[in-house]
């Protein structure tokens, strides 16, 4: 981009900056700032800034919250190079869209307006219900400022008793609920998450998990199916074991891949088999169900013949199952055969959360190729580029000495 000015690359630039291409922002992060560099580099600032102005101002649909986070991110830029109307335009969007201010709009708006920004919306701020919003931007605003800046603004007891607000329990210990309560939320068709059930599960008791395994062995209720399926995702089942096997061979893509990874706990032989028969057949990629039971148990055989039968031009869903299986697999030990493998993923993976975590594999092995390690010191990810500079900063110094 330095090179060539962007030159013939307008269009692109505008539609990158313009909405959130990222597999997965919430994972991944916004790219605002980094777009906005590369906007610079291509002289697409001046043409880009009263269309973000526009955007941010707008009441935008839930749905394209991450569209939004980006453009407000990169006007915050703007606003830092000295951009008047944008700096207007971001203080007014900071109060106007409450619902939006999470840490990275509340570290972008305080770079961009300092102890101003911090004035204005203090009230609001220190007046709403949301105490992870309220704690979030206390921790930038300290980031950004400095702690003695905000205990200056609101006194030191007032902002230690902020970040000590207790926040809302997201798991479920052991004892806290009975047996009866369990079964409960099992049956409940209201119940859209599972992550209580697998907390619970993790230090639940044997003859607990046995009730459950017996039901999973008769159950026919679907929502209660995957909810117990889950659960034995942490904990291997028994009497259910046969049922699940049929499951996951079955035509209901969710519940086959619940009970996959139930048969990747209990160890299963047979469904091992079915993995390791459908690789070799080429009809593994086909339908990625079973890789997890490769991550958990593959070999130096099957990490060789699943690296012959992947694409060069894989679509997004398979690159990304893929490449989760692959990091899996890593975490027992980085190999020859699975360095291959971690390569395809970072090549072809959209996901930015998988591609940290490929390069982090990579550098523990010393398996990062020094292409890999250029592409990265220029990544969208901070996070990505960091380890990428650190690594050849450190290759420097050893070369010295």
């Amino acid at each position: 981009m330095r090179r060539t000015k962007g030159l013939g690359l307008e269009r692109e630039i505008d539609r990158a900056c313009l909405r959130a291409q990222g597999f997965d922002p919430q994972v991944d992060g916004s790219r605002g700032a980094w777009l906005h560099e590369l906007a610079q580099l291509g002289g697409r600032t001046s043409n880009l800034s009263p269309r973000m102005e526009r955007a941010i101002a707008k009441s935008a649909p839930r749905e394209s919250v991450w569209d939004w986070t980006q453009q407000f991110e990169w006007l915050a830029r703007e606003a830092q190079q000295g951009n008047d109307t944008a700096r207007k335009a971001v203080f007014k969007a900071f109060g106007d869209r409450q619902r939006d201010r999470g840490a990275d709009v509340a570290r972008a708006y305080l770079e961009a307006t300092g102890r101003a920004g911090f004035e204005a919306a203090w009230d609001s701020i220190r007046d709403g219900e949301d105490e992870c919003e309220r704690e979030e931007f206390m921790r930038e605003a300290i980031a950004v400022l400095g702690r003695a800046e905000v205990e200056r603004r609101i006194g030191r007891a007032l902002l230690n008793r902020l970040l000590r607000q207790k926040r809302r329990p997201t798991a479920v210990r052991a004892g806290a609920w009975s047996s009866r309560d369990v079964e409960a939320t099992i049956s409940n068709a209201n119940t859209a998450r599972s992550v209580p059930l697998i907390a619970w599960a993790k230090s639940a008791r044997r003859d607990e998990l046995e009730q459950l395994d017996q039901r999973l062995a008769t159950e026919v209720e679907r929502g209660a199916l995957l909810r117990l399926l889950r659960i034995f995702s942490v904990r291997p089942l028994r009497a259910g074991l046969e049922r699940t096997r049929q499951f996951a061979r079955g035509r209901d893509p969710q519940l086959a891949r619940a009970a996959v990874l139930a048969l990747v706990r209990a160890e299963d032989e047979s469904a091992l088999t079915i993995a390791r028969t459908r690789l070799r057949a080429a009809r593994l990629l086909r339908d990625t169900r079973w890789l997890p039971l490769l991550a958990s148990r593959g070999d130096a055989a099957d990490a060789r013949a699943l690296a012959q039968r992947l694409p060069s031009s894989p679509g997004i869903p398979l690159a990304h199952d893929v490449g989760v299986t692959v990091l899996e697999w890593a975490k027992r030990g980085v190999t020859k055969e699975l360095v291959s493998l971690l390569l395809w993923t970072w090549d072809h993976t959209p996901c930015g959360h998988c591609r940290t975590a490929v390069l982090r594999a990579l550098l523990r092995s010393r398996g990062a190729p020094a292409r890999v390690l250029a592409e990265a010191r220029f990544d969208a990810s901070p996070t990505i580029e960091t380890l990428a500079r650190q690594r050849q900063g450190r290759s420097r110094r050893s070369q010295k000495a």
